[in-house]
């Protein structure tokens, strides 16, 4: 090509950028407010914005939200807008003022603003669950962030099952410290995918005598790393001038929900109002409630919620080139395709390469105490992937949630895979992925979920397992039309369970406690052997050890209460969330939605009416036709599993052999003063019998505990 050509093509690249990157406004529409550029789907003024997605300029320099407003002492305000993404991810990052409440030493309160967000009509905003997470900050305090209130000797205990919160204390023998956010003045957790509100509900968890000094608790959802704790901020003030508010930014996730097509793609695609306009554009199911989003097929660019929006990466050059003539400028044309396109795949082939190095570098990290070679053995290419999805194609699609999404995948060995490829590139992605695979390819055990291997060629890497192919225990127990298991499968998942569990606590060199067993993460196979899996938030112990210190993380429901409260984390958690399956094998309900009409929770339900002899009010009527007296067995090691006590509970392998013995024939048992007696000396799990009986067992559980073992809380 003559030095002329180059020259050509040279000027004209920055054309076919600038050409592509104007398609995303929206043609005589204000481009930007202030420093924001505003893309369509957004847009400032009639005629610029699909329905839900308005941005309001206020003085053409601070944009706003006006469908999206957070009411104060003041009337209700719009939230103001600091980024707007179209793609490749659908959020929107505002600014919300921090939630207070302050008392004064005779506890009446004296300024508070709970920060409650209010969407429009339109309802295209969620609260990002993978992007934010929940700070607290106070003395002896339990706030939580949740949409409605219900009435208990707690003055805000919630009934929404969709909530999030913590409880942060302090005292004088260990003060809160800088930069350190464990629960003593300052607590953090991540937020519910289905909590929608950012109203925040405050309680003394404490009654002695406030701390004047320290007056007020502060509440606020934030974008990860975006707060860093400090002591003098338990001392702070409210400011009244709304111009010096203390405020935080976190992110929305957005969708097109409009009332009349809030559905998923397959639906969607098939309606008028289908937004994905351009030619060259998919569909993708939102990550975050119901609803969906567009994005430009690989290989364009631009918005694909205007027509002819998304254009080849290559379309302003050859728009340039096409408006001269003769055979020099039709070979240039096509010489500047091919060149593009290698310089594409050259930069995509050094990207995957960065990529492998950082990755393969955090897992030889990881496993280098324990085996090195691992990481090599596992390895598999993205082209590998690839191929066996046809590009991670939507009808290879298995599921999907916060996390990510899992596809049916068959390698080129012929084995059946589910590969689970994450939505958001965020450092604690990462990190949960080097633990799973550090902790998975170490374990070969028939009920843990088999790990093939991990492909490190992108920024959150890729993990293949074996398929299971009956989902979850816990669509298999609520899913509607609800299935029948019978009692001696009961009895058999919850052995299967058990012995994964038992295996992790005392049959490896090194001891790993799951942290957040449920019913989510128990999967069935087409003969119900159950295998348990995801092993994100999992952690070794050491055997000189039996607790260690960690930010709380699981589903509340299923969560320690010790360890919800005092972030301790022992073998026994894992006891605990086990008995909480077996109470939900048991009755087929589910435990972060169950509550009576006096507020108490599934855990506390079951207690109580086992300790009355009235089991048969909450039992499955399948369980109480086929269980007998085994049905009472196993109610019985749950409450064990249950006590609030950790040290109270039986250890995993005691419960396994108990259960084992259930396997043999009925006679082997019989009942004497609460313990259940068979040829496995192990059997005797319950604790010496002392004064207390079933009765003040059952009452243990206050109203405070169950609001924390009723809420919703993912990892």
């Amino acid at each position: 090509m003559s030095p002329m050509a180059w020259m050509l093509v040279l000027m004209l690249l920055p054309l076919a950028a600038s050409a592509s990157s104007a398609l995303v406004l929206k043609p005589d529409c204000q481009a930007r407010c202030g420093d924001l550029v505003v893309p369509y789907p957004f847009g400032i003024g009639a005629g610029c914005f699909r329905p839900g997605f308005e941005i309001a300029c206020d003085r053409n320099t601070t944009p706003f939200l006006p469908d999206v407003t957070f009411k104060g002492h003041t009337p209700a305000e719009p939230v103001r807008v600091l980024n707007l993404n179209v793609t490749p991810r659908a959020q929107v990052r505002v600014m919300l003022p921090v939630a207070h409440e302050c008392v004064d030493t005779a506890r009446k309160v004296t300024a508070r603003f709970d920060g409650k967000l209010t969407f429009n009509k339109w309802r295209v905003y969620r609260i990002s669950n993978t992007a934010n997470e929940l700070f607290v900050l106070g003395c002896d305090t339990l706030i939580y962030a949740a949409s409605r209130p219900r009435r208990s000797r707690f003055r805000h205990a919630t009934s929404d099952p969709y909530s999030s919160g913590c409880v942060a204390y302090c005292n004088s023998a260990q003060d809160a410290r800088d930069r350190r956010c464990n629960s003593i003045g300052c607590c953090h957790v991540n937020i519910s995918r289905l909590l929608n509100n950012t109203k925040m509900w405050f309680e003394k968890w404490s009654r002695t005598r406030v701390d004047s000094t320290r007056p007020c608790d502060y509440a606020f959802i934030v974008e990860k790393n975006g707060y860093v704790f400090e002591t003098a901020h338990l001392k702070r003030k409210p400011e009244p001038d709304p111009d010096k508010r203390w405020s935080m930014p976190l992110w929305l996730d957005w969708a097109i929900r409009n009332r009349s097509n809030s559905m998923w793609c397959p639906q969607a695609v098939k309606t008028r109002e289908y937004a994905c306009v351009s030619k060259h554009s998919d569909c993708a199911n939102s990550t975050n409630g119901k609803g969906y989003i567009c994005k430009c097929s690989n290989g364009y660019e631009g918005t694909p919620y205007l027509i002819d929006g998304c254009t080849e990466v290559t379309t302003g050059l050859i728009i340039g080139l096409s408006v001269s003539s003769g055979p020099t400028i039709l070979i240039l044309l096509l010489t500047t395709k091919i060149i593009i396109r290698k310089l594409k795949n050259q930069k995509e082939q050094k990207l995957r390469q960065k990529f492998f190095n950082q990755n393969r570098g955090q897992l030889l990290q990881k496993l280098v105490s324990h085996r090195s070679d691992i990481a090599e053995r596992m390895i598999i290419p993205l082209r590998e992937l690839e191929k066996a999805t046809n590009k991670f194609h939507p009808t290879r699609k298995l599921g999907g949630g916060g996390h990510g999404t899992v596809y049916k995948g068959i390698l080129s060995d012929l084995h059946v895979v589910a590969i689970k490829r994450s939505n958001i590139e965020v450092k604690s992605e990462i990190n949960e992925f080097i633990n799973e695979v550090s902790i998975l390819s170490q374990i070969n055990h028939r009920n843990i979920v088999k790990l093939f291997g991990c492909c490190l060629e992108t920024e959150v890497p890729l993990l293949a397992y074996e398929f299971i192919s009956n989902g979850t225990l816990c669509d298999y127990l609520h899913k509607k039309p609800l299935r029948s298991l019978p009692w001696q499968e009961i009895l058999r998942i919850a052995l299967e369970i058990g012995r994964a569990l038992s295996y992790l606590h005392s049959g490896l060199s090194v001891p790993i406690i799951h942290r957040d067993i449920k019913s989510t993460n128990i999967l069935l196979d087409d003969a119900l052997t159950a295998k348990v899996c995801d092993f994100g938030a999992s952690r070794y112990i050491p055997r000189d050890k039996t607790t260690i210190t960690t930010v709380v993380q699981g589903m509340l429901g299923y969560l320690d209460p010790t360890y919800f409260y005092c972030g301790r984390l022992t073998e026994k958690s894992d006891v605990y969330s086990f008995g909480v399956i077996l109470v939900e094998l048991l009755t087929r309900k589910m435990p972060i939605t169950r509550r009576s009409s006096s507020g108490d929770g599934l855990v506390a339900q079951f207690v109580e009416l086992l300790a009355k002899g009235k089991l048969v009010d909450i039992l499955d009527p399948q369980v109480m036709e086929e269980g007998g007296s085994q049905a009472e067995v196993v109610a019985s090691l749950a409450m064990s599993c249950t006590k609030l006590r950790a040290e109270e509970r039986p250890t995993m392998r005691s419960v396994e052999m108990t259960l084992e013995a259930l396997q043999g024939p009925k006679e082997r048992f019989r009942v004497q003063d609460g313990t259940y007696e068979g040829s496995y000396s192990a059997m005797r799990y319950t604790s010496p019998r002392r004064s207390t009986s079933l009765e003040k067992t059952s009452r243990q559980y206050s109203q405070e505990e169950e609001f924390v073992l009723s809420a919703s809380y993912p990892r």
